[in-house]
């Protein structure tokens, strides 16, 4: 696979594991209505809640090295199709 298709990959991954997160924190840590508000005293403070919150927290970071490998994925899937109608790409060294 290229580096391209590559960090395309690992974007999906992190954007679904930021709405992923959020999705199950809702579901089960703290769910809507008076039932939730009840429960979400007990579940806000379990471990599995706490490290969704965490992933949630870190959410700012996830989204940035989501762009970033968008970007990446942009930036190699060009050069790589500069390299194949260019005949390889740079300059080769010169040997004595």
């Amino acid at each position: 696979m290229s580096a391209a298709g590559k960090s395309f990959l690992l974007a999906l991954f992190l954007a679904f594991v930021a709405w992923s997160s959020t999705q199950v924190y809702a579901t089960y840590c703290v769910p809507p209505g008076l039932r939730g508000f009840v429960t979400s005293m007990i579940t806000m403070d379990s471990s599995p809640c706490q490290a969704v919150f965490a992933l949630i927290s870190h959410s700012g970071t996830l989204y940035a090295s989501m762009i970033a490998a968008v970007l990446f994925s942009v930036f190699a899937f060009f050069t790589n199709l500069i390299n194949e109608h260019s005949g390889g790409g740079g300059a080769k060294p010169h040997m004595d």
